[in-house]
């Protein structure tokens, strides 16, 4: 699996993959509490609170809305993503 590919797969650190968060804002947007997917995917509260209001994990849309995603969407997507993976290395 290529560098670009892990990225967009995990995160540098993190707990969730990119496919499970699209689930969790699914979720939300279904009305599910923050709580009870806390438990259910091993993470704080406050994880999920800060992908509900897309402080983090802003990127990824829930699953419902990847489908219908126009082509330009996911190029920009993939360019914001390349620009985090550069700022990530520019830290270490």
């Amino acid at each position: 699996m290529d560098d670009y590919k892990r990225m967009r797969q995990r995160t540098a650190g993190a707990v969730l993959t990119e496919r499970e968060v699209a689930r969790i804002k699914l979720n939300i947007k279904q009305g599910e509490p923050l709580r009870e997917m806390a438990q259910a995917y091993g993470v704080a509260l406050d994880t999920i609170r800060r992908i509900a209001r897309g402080d983090s994990w802003a990127w990824v849309l829930a699953e419902d809305e990847q489908a219908i995603m126009p082509e330009a969407t996911q190029e920009s997507q993939q360019a914001a993503l390349v620009s985090q993976t550069r700022f990530l290395a520019q830290m270490q």
